[in-house]
């Protein structure tokens, strides 16, 4: 079977999610005798082209793929490489890739994010502050004024792009089993085309667990509209100085980074330090938690990477998804939105009880094994074979 994955950026395992876990599936389906390519609409910038991708990669030869010409070569492409079926990674945004016409081609659109994010998280999104100037607060102001057209619209758009996503489709995939059910309840005809598969972990299954250190991590982008960082900040503020033999190490890099760094400077707060951009794979390895203040995410796949490694989550309980890898007070710790007194409580209680930490660390690493690769390409294999 020829299996083509499709999206607009390059599945750069560095680079985000989407290419992470589509250069995990790539490489497991090709050991099982899959023959899989990749098709994208722009390499995006220079250091992209220096990965060494496992599939074939084609570039689209053209920018504006709404023309004629540009539908044509597509299919042409799936003619010329025999594919039987096309995985669009960026179903949710990109219509393009589905449109395959009269051709005996299987489609599944994957949708890597809560559908409704956007549309259940809005206020929430229109509150945020984007910069501290004056200008940025009145205009904060003007988009809470129109909150409720913009909640129209978005209410409008996600009807129609699945309108389109079902009628385009063969397999529907979601996330998480709660996201077909958020959709249900929304009003979309979630009918037998819909199923999910979780995303593979992209690191190999771990045998044993590594001795741990009093450090605790954050492990993701530094962008505060979303991930919401300086919650953890703040929340350092009122626990590091209390532990000064524990350390908080933040390792990811972002738009925000500065905005962060100049929170840290306001409350004063000690052992705490920006790593940067890089492998987290060390610091899984001697973390012993790993803190989430995200308002939402589509999955926390970076908590089942560092629970793979023993570290116990601590999280908002603020998106459907957080409980298909978070157990309360089992597998890791969940924080009633948005209640920093409580997350520093809870992480408090972490820090002071070693025993529990083990505990859980023991529960973390074993509920993460769903999450291998292997039992994920099984259930990939159960969709295609059905098609």
């Amino acid at each position: 079977m020829n299996i083509l994955f499709t999206s607009s950026t390059p599945f750069h395992p560095l680079r985000g999610g989407v290419g992470r876990v589509t250069d995990t599936l790539c490489k497991e389906l090709q050991k099982r005798g899959y023959q899989v390519f990749y098709l994208n609409a722009d390499w995006g910038d220079a250091d992209q082209k220096k990965y060494d991708y496992p599939a074939s990669v084609t570039i689209l030869p053209f920018e504006n793929v709404d023309e004629i010409q540009s539908i044509q070569l597509y299919r042409k492409y799936l003619i010329d490489y025999n594919i039987d079926v096309v995985i669009n990674q960026d179903a949710l945004f990109v219509d393009f890739y589905n449109n395959i016409g009269d051709l005996p081609i299987k489609v599944i659109s994957v949708i890597h994010n809560n559908p409704l994010i956007n549309y259940n998280h809005l206020l929430n999104d229109l509150l945020t502050l984007r910069n501290s100037s004056l200008l940025e607060r009145m205009k904060r102001i003007v988009r809470c004024l129109l909150y409720f057209r913009v909640k129209k619209q978005l209410r409008e758009y996600i009807d129609k792009r699945f309108v389109n996503i079902i009628s385009s489709s063969d397999k529907i995939l979601m996330l998480s089993p709660y996201y077909v059910e958020s959709l249900k309840k929304f009003g979309i005809s979630v009918e037998n085309k819909f199923d999910y598969v979780y995303n593979p972990n992209s690191f190999p299954l771990q045998t044993s667990l590594f001795k741990k250190k009093k450090e605790i991590i954050y492990v993701g982008r530094l962008d505060n509209r979303s991930k919401k960082v300086g919650r953890l900040i703040k929340v350092w503020s009122k626990v590091g100085k209390k532990y000064p033999d524990w350390n908080l190490a933040i390792v990811g890099d972002g738009p925000d980074r500065n905005q962060l760094e100049v929170l840290k400077k306001k409350y004063q707060v000690g052992n705490l330090t920006f790593e940067g951009f890089q492998s987290p794979i060390e610091y899984y390895k001697r973390a012993s938690i790993i803190c989430m203040t995200s308002s939402f995410e589509g999955f926390p796949m970076v908590l089942v990477e560092a629970m793979q490694f023993g570290c116990v989550p601590i999280a908002f309980d603020s998106f459907e998804a957080i409980r298909d890898v978070i157990i309360p007070e089992k597998t890791g710790e969940l924080v009633k939105p948005f209640k920093i007194k409580d997350f520093v409580n809870k992480l408090s209680n972490l820090m002071d009880n070693g025993t529990k930490r083990k505990i859980m660390s023991d529960a973390a690493f074993k509920h993460v094994a769903q999450f291998d690769v292997n039992y994920i390409v099984d259930k990939w294999e159960v969709i295609l074979k059905s098609l």
